[in-house]
């Protein structure tokens, strides 16, 4: 999932469904998660919740090490300034707002938080346990014996904020909505590539044309991936065994959805050939042509959307008065709950100060950190001393995100035509930017320690982690040279360019990233110093957030910087995302043998073999440039100390003393008032 600030999200598996393989490397311990085989029965019982949440402290206990951070705590004493100024209301700020709010379309982190807390799952995570879900919405679930069909039974007397039943009818219309939109900007691969019937369905996995026919269509429901014999049960079909299925049942793109809601502002299009269920338009993307769902949200979760201004970045949530409790009972605390987005870091750093929000959104890099913590002691040892009277600050906490810049291969205008000049084809091009860019001195200078060297697509602490894959060297002179020869020898003649006759290429990140912007901005300057003899410029742009995501999906951004947090824990999500499904079509890339690779890495049981193959196809990526890996993230929690998470809170708050690297953000019923 793209994030737009440093944000962290892991999914797990179900821990009563799955065995768990270690293997050994150089680097540390990894895990592989594979089907046991063998048809269980996952209920709410205490056993359950413990074998799960061992299993989540060997997960962490890897990343940790990989990492080779620790998490530190601090307490902030209790003063004056730190009695809540409206006990009612919390404040949340955040970078821009999000792209949409539709589980179905929305594929970022700023909309996943506020759809996590609206919208519920079959499944989901408990406490601070990443490994395995827990029956949510559901009451439990079974795994067949050759791990292709899964039986959830469902809870009873759950009502959407509609009023409607949640029942068997609402779980089968929300997932197929996913699977028949097939928006290639949304995580409907996450669903597809397993579902039965769906890849034969899909543009992006198997249909070339005429993909959303009623005849496709009807061809896809007749396979019968989803079954509903009752209200309260619904069975679900894979087209093979996909061990991380019990967590894509936990991730937004499965939330459920009222039906009625979505079909009373539908409007069933003219053209037979695109509609055809009601309240489903096949092909629909971005929900084009029914667009209430972007800004509406109607879900069974603790909160409800109360508003959104777009124009101010604000959005405001307010309790579901006829929230079922879910599992555990949980009952949130604040009536009320804003979303802000501030791009500005210096207004962040104040309104944290004044406590003016409570949640804050400090950037890593330049000082804006050290106005609440200790520079020397982070520099020295990365030691978090909080400096601040009441706020509190936690970490640090290892992630599984990574942040990279993307090379754009087929470069659009504004109107959709295919741009005259293609750098990015062009793998001396691609070769030669990887070159310029010195990672440790990035990491060092521009993060501050808050971040670790990426140098491959998998992150450390993560199964299929290649510790022997050395960090670039950069090397200026090698990378003017390939700059100089792409420009006099191009491939094609429109990518012709030279001192006499230079191009410009512009690089692109969101607005309020001062990250991102000053990466880009050293990026820039690295390119432009050899301007002169290679004829090749590079330029600097922000965008909002959504504007910045919109461009991007649709070619227009040329050199891009973004981030990835996993929407599950398997390289998988990595591989499949980067090199088949996700951003290989959106930046116009394509090598049939790596794509095999990919997918048949998923397949493999034999943890040994499955572990060379994603060496390999690092090592392959690797060599093509494809992408410039610049950090895997560490995450340090800023709040005011008037509020903490509520003590055996049955999810993570995420502002606690662990950290749920499976959430998306904050899960605003997991927080109270301090006491």
């Amino acid at each position: 999932m793209y994030t737009q600030k440093k944000t962290a999200i892991s999914n797990a598996f179900a821990a009563a469904i799955i065995v768990v393989v270690l293997v050994v490397a150089a680097a540390g311990t990894y895990f592989f998660v594979a089907g046991s085989g063998t048809t269980s029965t996952i209920t709410q019982t205490q056993t359950s919740v413990q074998t799960s949440v061992q299993t989540s402290t060997q997960t962490q206990t890897s990343v940790q090490t990989s990492t080779k951070t620790s998490v530190q705590t601090s307490t902030v004493a209790t003063t004056a300034t730190n009695i809540k100024p409206n006990p009612n209301i919390l404040t949340v700020d955040t970078i821009g707002q999000p792209q949409n709010l539709d589980p179905a379309i929305d594929y970022e982190t700023a909309g996943g938080n506020i759809i996590q807390n609206v919208y519920e799952n079959l499944v989901f995570y408990h406490g601070y346990n990443s490994s395995g879900v827990v029956p949510w919405l559901a009451s439990s679930y079974t795994m067949s014996a050759n791990g292709t069909v899964y039986t959830f039974q469902l809870r009873q007397g759950i009502k959407f904020t509609d009023g409607t039943a949640f029942n068997s009818t609402a779980v089968k219309f929300s997932i197929l909505r996913e699977v028949l939109i097939d928006d290639p900007a949304s995580p409907a691969w996450t669903v597809t590539q397993a579902l039965l019937g769906a890849a034969d369905y899909s543009s992006q996995y198997n249909c070339a044309s005429n993909c959303y026919t009623p005849a496709n269509v009807n061809a896809f429901l007749a396979k019968n991936p989803i079954l509903t014999p009752d209200p309260y049960t619904v069975v679900i079909r894979l087209a093979h065994v996909y061990t991380p299925w019990a967590f894509v049942m936990a991730f937004s793109a499965t939330a459920i959805i009222s039906p009625s809601a979505v079909i009373a502002h539908w409007t069933a299009p003219t053209d037979p050939t695109i509609g055809f269920i009601k309240g489903i338009t096949a092909g629909d993307y971005q929900d084009a042509a029914n667009p209430w769902a972007l800004t509406n949200m109607v879900g069974t979760g603790p909160y409800e959307l109360s508003s959104w201004d777009q124009a101010t970045q604000t959005l405001i949530l307010v309790t579901n008065p006829h929230y079922w409790g879910g599992p555990y009972n949980m009952q949130p605390k604040f009536p009320t709950v804003v979303i802000k987005g501030i791009d500005d870091a210096n207004t962040r750093v104040l309104d944290c100060q004044s406590g003016a929000v409570d949640i804050c959104s400090i950037d890593a890099s330049g000082s804006y950190r050290f106005n609440f913590m200790d520079k020397t002691a982070w520099l020295t040892n990365h030691k978090v001393v909080p400096t601040f009277a009441g706020v509190t600050v936690l970490g640090p906490y290892p992630t599984f995100n990574i942040d990279f810049f993307g090379f754009n291969q087929k470069i659009k205008d504004a109107s959709g035509a295919i741009a005259s000049f293609q750098p990015f084809q062009d793998r001396r091009i691609r070769e030669a930017i990887s070159m310029m860019f010195n990672r440790t001195a990035y990491i060092q200078n521009v993060l501050n320690g808050f971040g670790l060297v990426a140098n491959q697509p998998i992150p450390p602490g993560m199964f299929g982690y290649d510790p022997s894959v050395p960090t670039p060297t950069p090397n200026p002179t090698a990378a003017e040279a390939l700059l100089v020869a792409a420009g006099t020898h191009p491939l094609t003649a429109g990518n012709a360019y030279s001192p006499s006759s230079p191009q410009t290429i512009a690089i692109t990140y969101n607005t309020g990233n001062i990250v991102r912007q000053t990466i880009a901005t050293l990026m820039a300057a690295a390119i432009n110093q050899f301007s002169s003899t290679t004829g090749l410029k590079a330029t600097v742009q922000g965008l909002p957030w959504p504007q910045f995501l919109q461009q991007q999906q649709t070619h227009q951004t040329q050199f891009f910087l973004l981030g990835w947090a996993p929407d599950y824990v398997d390289p998988d999500d990595y591989v499949v995302a980067f090199f088949q499904t996700y951003f290989a079509p959106e930046i116009g890339w394509t090598n049939s043998t790596i794509q095999a690779q990919v997918a048949q890495q998923s397949s493999i049981t034999d943890p040994v073999a499955r572990l060379a193959l994603l060496h390999t196809i690092t090592a392959e990526v690797n060599q093509q440039a494809i992408f410039v890996w610049t950090d895997y993230g560490i995450s340090i929690h800023f709040f005011r100390s008037w509020i903490s998470e509520i003590p055996n809170s049955p999810t993570a708050s995420n502002i606690g003393l662990g950290f749920n690297s499976a959430l998306y953000g904050e899960m605003f019923a997991a927080i109270g008032l301090a006491s």
